[in-house]
C-alpha cells in the first residue's frame, strides 16, 4: 500500500483540465472555442460551410453565428491550421497575461475584451470594403490572431521572442512571421490585415479622444466667422457626457450581478462607444458646417 502522502501527490498532479483552466479567461474561451469547433467542422459534426462568413446567410437567413464562428473556425485539417491553433494560443495568452493595453478598465480582462471586438468590427469592414481588392478568406481567426500579436508587439518592443530559433524584438514579431510567409510562398494578406487593424488600434489609444476633439473643434473654429457652431456643440456634448457617466455607473453597479467573474467590467465598453459617440457628433459637426459655408460660397457666387 503506497504511502498517504504519495497517493496525494498523485492525486495532485496536473491535468489537461487544470492547465485548461489556469489560461487567461478570454484565451480559455477564444482557444477552447477555436479548437472545438475546427474539430466539430473537420469531423462533420457541424458542416464547415456554415462557419464561414456569409453576410447574405446573416441578413436574410439570420445566421448571426456566423459573426462569431468565422473568428473560430481555423480551417480544414493541416500543418497551418495546427499552427494556426497553436499561434493563437500562444499570442493571446501572452497579451492577456502580460496585461493589455488600459482602455478604461485598468488593463484587465475588460480591456483585452474590448481589443477584440476592436479587431472583430475591422475585420468584417476590410472583408467588405477591401474584398473586391485582396484575396481574403471569410475565416477571420488567423487575421485576428496577427492583430493581437501585434498589439502585444507594440506594448512589448524590446521583449526578446523568436521564430524558429531566430532570435527576434517584440515589435519585429510580426514583420518576421509576413516575411516568412512570403518566402513560403504562403497566405500573407491575413497577415496584413491584422497589421492594419492593430496599428489603427494602437494609434488611436496613443492619439486619444482629446486629440480627435482639439482636431475638430479647430476644423469648426476656422472655418467659420463665428464661434458660434462651437457653441452650439457644447449642449450636445454636455448631455452626451453625462449619460457617458450614468450609463458607467450603472455598468458598475451592474456589471458585478450581471457578469462572471466581476474582472469583467461592461464601463469600459460603454465608456468608448460614448467616445465614438462624441467624435461622430463633432465630425458631424464639420461636415454640417462645411456644407453650409459651400452652400454659402454657392449663393454669393450666384448672387
Amino acid at each position: 500500500m503506497p504511502p498517504a502522502n504519495q497517493a496525494a501527490g498523485m492525486n495532485d498532479t496536473p491535468g489537461i483540465s487544470d492547465w485548461f483552466n489556469s489560461l487567461p479567461l478570454i484565451t480559455r474561451y477564444w482557444f477552447g472555442g477555436a479548437a472545438g469547433l475546427t474539430l466539430a467542422g473537420n469531423f462533420g459534426i457541424v458542416p464547415a460551410h456554415k462557419l464561414i462568413y456569409d453576410f447574405p446567410s446573416v441578413r436574410h437567413t439570420f445566421h448571426v453565428w456566423r459573426l462569431l464562428t468565422s473568428f473560430l473556425y481555423v480551417g480544414s485539417f493541416s500543418i497551418n491550421t495546427l499552427m494556426g491553433l497553436y499561434m493563437l494560443y500562444q499570442f493571446s495568452k501572452q497579451y492577456e497575461g502580460g496585461g493589455p493595453y488600459n482602455t478604461g478598465a485598468g488593463g484587465g480582462t475588460a480591456d483585452y475584451l474590448f481589443c477584440l471586438l476592436f479587431g472583430m468590427a475591422g475585420c468584417l469592414m476590410c472583408f467588405h470594403l477591401l474584398g473586391g481588392l485582396i484575396p481574403i478568406a471569410p475565416l477571420f481567426t488567423r487575421n485576428l490572431t496577427f492583430y493581437v500579436l501585434y498589439v502585444w508587439g507594440r506594448k512589448n518592443p524590446n521583449v526578446d521572442a523568436n521564430i524558429w530559433g531566430v532570435p527576434v524584438k517584440g515589435m519585429y514579431l510580426p514583420f518576421a512571421y509576413l516575411a516568412l510567409n512570403v518566402l513560403l510562398g504562403n497566405p500573407y494578406w491575413d497577415i496584413l490585415v491584422g497589421i492594419g487593424l492593430a496599428t489603427l488600434f494602437t494609434s488611436s489609444l496613443t492619439c486619444g479622444l482629446s486629440c480627435m476633439e482639439k482636431i475638430c473643434f479647430t476644423l469648426l473654429s476656422s472655418s467659420s466667422t463665428s464661434s458660434e457652431s462651437v457653441t452650439m456643440c457644447h449642449p450636445l456634448l454636455l448631455l452626451l457626457d453625462m449619460v457617458v457617466e450614468v450609463a458607467a455607473a450603472a455598468a458598475d453597479l451592474l456589471g458585478p450581478v450581471l457578469f462572471a467573474p466581476p474582472t469583467i467590467r461592461p464601463a469600459a465598453v460603454v465608456a468608448t462607444v460614448a467616445a465614438v459617440l462624441q467624435v461622430v457628433v463633432m465630425t458631424g459637426a464639420v461636415v454640417e458646417e462645411g456644407w453650409e459655408t459651400t452652400n454659402r460660397g454657392e449663393r454669393t457666387t450666384g448672387t
